[in-house]
């Protein structure tokens, strides 16, 4: 089901993207084929298609380019009925007959026709200064029934691949979202099925989802890596970038974030993966966990925490201490603090984490540990119940009071 899931998933994610392409090219073409049909309606008349004084013809339609120029719009290409051309800035083509030109066979005909190029096309020499454009052949009818010529235009893609992109991307991402979310109430339906059954039947099928799980992390971490990846160059070539869009990048980033975080709270909880136990700085691991959070302006995190050696497995206390400060920083929102203390009581090591939040309602307070509980709309359920499980296979505890809301952690010290 997961596989299919992932197959169909990403197949519509890859049609998406190439229809997205396709409607933006031809939009461009509609809308630039408008421009220039309805400016030489206003602007040209009908000799100015004929084969008669082309130098003369060349200052028309350069008065005419000149017009209606934008940044984008590189060039114009003028031919006539026949397939002669009338205007060009490579002299060379000017009076000479290119009616074999499939595109401009479409256009006499009355279709507007494009075409996308690279400057290293052997037929594309002259315009090498440019980079990708496209060209789009556009029928000038005037008041005429039949086109009278056609007007060639060379736009710079430059613009289109970037709206191109970004939109392609945003794309990518929310269906990324939409996949990890069917795939996580996949397997949290079959978790909730599973614990129904008996314990032989529930222990052999968590085995299974757990191997299932894994190949399952695989195929979402991997598109997710190639995003951030993506979204890292974005930020890196674009120096220029408008705080606008450096703030679009940054949700996007968070959004890859919550979607992994998410992910990672269902296999930590169905792993069950025995602890590697060594002797770890406290101080180091919670330094280790605020670096891996995602961006959160205007959020403070203090920390008091000494530097107490306990026995532990370092990559299951990070897992705890990210899903405790993740959940303080969605409930700050905007801004708050966070604070982070330790002390050492008797054989125990005490960790505290408070923020300035508004709190965990009373009634749910006893609840927030069980698996599959959620007071949160895109929460799986199965964040704190793996702090809880990871806690007191340490041989610790762990617990929850408001005003103000704290996590209390102990831990066997050294």
């Amino acid at each position: 089901m997961i596989l299919i899931t992932l197959v169909v998933g990403f197949t519509f994610m890859s049609i998406l993207v190439t229809e997205i392409q396709n409607n933006t090219i031809q939009r461009t073409e509609n809308f630039y084929s408008t421009i220039i049909s309805e400016s030489a309606s206003r602007q040209l008349v009908p000799t100015d298609f004929d084969l008669n004084d082309l130098d003369n013809k060349q200052q028309i339609f350069d008065n005419f380019f000149q017009q209606i120029k934008t940044d984008e719009m590189l060039r114009i290409k003028v031919w006539s009925s026949d397939g002669t051309i009338i205007c060009s800035d490579d002299q060379l083509i000017v009076g000479k007959n290119f009616n074999d030109n499939l595109r401009f066979q479409h256009s006499i005909a009355g279709e507007i026709t494009s075409e996308i190029k690279n400057p290293v096309d052997p037929e594309n020499i002259s315009e090498m200064g440019y980079g990708q454009m496209m060209e789009i052949y556009i029928p000038i009818t005037l008041d005429s029934t039949t086109p009278l010529g056609v007007i060639e235009l060379y736009y710079n893609m430059d613009s289109i691949n970037d709206t191109i992109a970004e939109t392609q991307l945003i794309t990518i991402i929310n269906t990324v979202i939409f996949i990890s979310i069917i795939v996580s109430g996949i397997i949290i339906f079959s978790i909730f099925t599973i614990r129904s059954s008996n314990k032989t039947i529930e222990q052999e099928k968590f085995a299974s989802i757990g191997n299932l799980s894994s190949r399952m992390a695989h195929d979402i971490r991997n598109p997710l890596t190639v995003i951030k990846t993506t979204l890292d160059l974005l930020k890196t070539k674009n120096k220029n970038l408008s705080s606008d869009e450096l703030e679009k990048l940054k949700k996007l980033d968070n959004q890859i974030y919550r979607i992994s975080h998410q992910v990672n709270n269902v296999l930590d909880y169905i792993k069950g993966q025995p602890l590697i136990l060594k002797t770890n700085s406290l101080k180091e691991i919670l330094d280790s966990s605020i670096h891996d959070l995602p961006e959160h302006d205007g959020i403070e995190i203090e920390s008091t925490v000494s530097n107490t050696k306990i026995h532990c497995d370092y990559e299951a206390l990070k897992v705890v201490f990210i899903n405790l400060f993740y959940n303080a920083i969605q409930s700050l929102g905007k801004k708050g603090k966070i604070k982070i203390s330790s002390e050492i009581i008797g054989v125990n090591t005490l960790i505290k984490i408070e923020d300035s939040g508004p709190g965990i309602p009373e009634d749910k307070l006893n609840k927030i540990f069980e698996p599959l509980y959620t007071t949160k709309q895109e929460g799986t359920g199965l964040g704190l119940a793996s702090c809880k499980s990871i806690i007191e296979q340490h041989r610790g505890t762990i617990s929850v009071k408001n005003n103000p809301t704290t996590f209390t952690i102990t831990l066997p010290t050294v």
